[in-house]
């Protein structure tokens, strides 16, 4: 049995490698269990500082390990309900939308069968099918409902926003950025999701963007989002069988089928969402979310690209 990768907490642009030449007000912050780079091409430091901020609080909200606080998911999972703000209410209804819309592919409570994954690969193992199916059935019976702002839990499967909360906090930061008028930045939420504004050192206003999962292949990008679900970023091997942290909420299981989802449109956390989703169903399942979702797709596997949307240019 052999782990052929982990993830490493300082690869914040292991999937994108944006070319920006000229002076620019640029930082790092950690949030969401990663690295947020921010690069303004206007504005000021405070104006990265009030994106931190963002970041912080944000991170502090959807972080299921964080018992002390009374107003995040970490309360819901423990004692069933919370009194949330106005934006974990929006991301946790946008989250229940996308969930209807994937036929539950895209899944808010995969919290305890992700970390049983983990903690089995970790060790080089695979968990015990008996785990795994107890974990798919607390799934199946787990539930949210809104009174106003109080968030009610029915079911006892852990609640975790791994799989939209990045893209949910960069769509807060572009609104952020716009509503003071800036449009000039790109800012990476650990790679795997990214924000494009406008470049002015890229090629007219864009900027590159290399893709690990296609290493001789670059997109050029400005005003929207992509997100990327890929084994890349946590791959292991047990019995000759490859499995990556992301896990299906029908079947439990985490093995790999294709290699990498990259998602483009305007919403980031639908991007992220809707990756993550097409990733577990398949090929199959992209028309209909193109629709859906004015969302294009890049499907790749075994290093070469299996599908793409009308209107991508790979260069």
């Amino acid at each position: 049995m052999k782990q052929i990768k982990r993830a490493l907490a300082l690869s914040f642009l292991f999937l994108f490698l944006p070319s920006c030449v000229s002076l620019h007000y640029k930082d790092v912050s950690y949030g969401y269990g990663t690295f947020f780079e921010y690069h303004l091409f206007e504005g000021t430091q405070s104006d990265i500082d009030s994106l931190i901020e963002i970041v912080s609080s944000s991170s502090y909200d959807c972080d299921k390990d964080a018992k002390g606080n009374e107003k995040g998911i970490a309360e819901i999972n423990e004692k069933g309900r919370a009194v949330v703000s106005d934006y974990l209410l929006e991301e946790l209804k946008l989250g229940v939308e996308i969930s209807r819309a994937t036929n539950g592919y895209f899944s808010l409570f995969c919290g305890s069968l992700k970390d049983l994954w983990l903690s089995n690969l970790n060790d080089e193992k695979l968990p015990n099918e008996a785990d795994i199916l107890a974990e798919t059935k607390l799934i199946s019976e787990s539930s949210l409902q809104f009174n106003g702002n109080e968030v009610i839990k029915t079911g006892d499967a852990e609640l975790d926003l791994g799989g939209i909360g990045k893209g949910f906090c960069l769509n807060r930061l572009k609104q952020s950025l716009e509503n003071k008028g800036m449009t000039k930045y790109w800012i990476s939420a650990g790679g795997s999701s990214v924000l494009f504004g406008e470049n002015p050192n890229g090629n007219g206003g864009k900027t590159k963007v290399e893709l690990e999962d296609l290493p001789s292949k670059s997109l050029y990008l400005k005003d929207c989002a992509i997100s990327v679900s890929s084994y890349k970023k946590q791959l292991y091997e047990v019995d000759g069988k490859k499995y990556s942290h992301i896990v299906n909420p029908y079947s439990g299981s985490a093995e790999v089928n294709l290699q990498a989802v990259i998602a483009i449109g305007e919403n980031a956390a639908i991007l992220d969402a809707l990756s993550t989703a097409v990733y577990l169903e398949g090929e199959e399942s992209v028309k209909r979310y193109e629709g859906l979702y004015e969302t294009r797709f890049i499907l790749v596997r075994d290093d070469a690209v299996i599908y793409s949307s009308d209107g991508i240019i790979l260069s």
